[in-house]
C-alpha cells in the first residue's frame, strides 16, 4: 500500500477546497468505497469546511440515487460503472437532483455517450479525475475553465471525457512519449 502523512492528506484536502470550490452547503454522497481515496479523502476536506456526509452502506444503483435526492448531496465521486448503472436505472429521470452540482469520475475511461447521459439526468457539471493513493488522490481533474465552458456541448465533452489538467497545487511533467 502507499503511505501517506497528515502533510499529504491535508495538502489535498486544502486543494480540493480550493478546486472544487468545497464550502459550508456541500453534501457529499459517500457511494464509492471509502477505503479507497476515490472517496475517502473528501471525509477531512467536506469536514473542514462545515459540510455534511451522506453515507450509502452498500452500492445499489436505486439507493444511490434515492440517497443523492433525499440528502440534497451536492458533490460526489462514482466509477464509471456506477455512473452507468444509476443513469440508466428506470427511475433517474423521474427523481430530483436540482442540488447536485458536480459529480466527479475515476477509476477508469469514460465513453463520451455516458458523460452526455449523466449531464442530461442529473443536470449538473461533470469532471473526470485521475490519480493514485500515493498521491493524495488527485493529480488531474476535468474541470472546464471559462474558456472552455464557451464551446458548443460536443466540444466541451471531447475536454471533460479525458483525465483533465494538474489538480490545483499539481506540478506535472510529461517525459516521454
Amino acid at each position: 500500500g502507499g503511505v501517506l502523512t497528515q502533510k499529504n492528506v491535508c495538502s489535498h484536502s486544502r486543494a480540493a477546497i480550493l478546486e472544487l470550490g468545497l464550502g459550508p452547503d456541500d453534501v457529499w454522497a459517500h457511494i464509492a468505497p471509502m477505503f479507497h481515496l476515490a472517496d475517502a479523502w473528501a471525509t477531512l476536506a467536506i469536514t473542514v469546511v462545515g459540510g455534511a456526509h451522506a453515507m450509502l452502506p452498500r452500492f445499489e444503483a436505486e439507493a444511490a440515487l434515492a440517497l443523492i435526492e433525499r440528502e440534497r448531496v451536492t458533490i460526489t465521486n462514482l466509477v464509471p460503472t456506477m455512473l452507468n448503472r444509476m443513469v440508466r436505472h428506470p427511475r433517474a429521470r423521474e427523481l430530483d437532483f436540482a442540488s447536485l452540482r458536480l459529480v466527479l469520475s475515476g477509476g477508469a475511461a469514460i465513453a463520451p455517450a455516458l458523460v452526455r447521459e449523466t449531464l442530461e439526468v442529473f443536470g449538473c457539471e461533470y469532471a473526470q479525475t485521475y490519480g493514485m493513493t500515493e498521491t493524495s488522490p488527485y493529480l488531474t481533474i476535468s474541470l472546464l475553465r471559462a474558456h472552455l465552458r464557451a464551446l458548443p456541448l460536443e466540444d466541451q465533452l471531447r475536454y471533460v471525457c479525458k483525465t483533465g489538467r494538474p489538480f490545483a497545487s499539481v506540478e506535472l511533467r510529461v517525459v516521454g512519449e
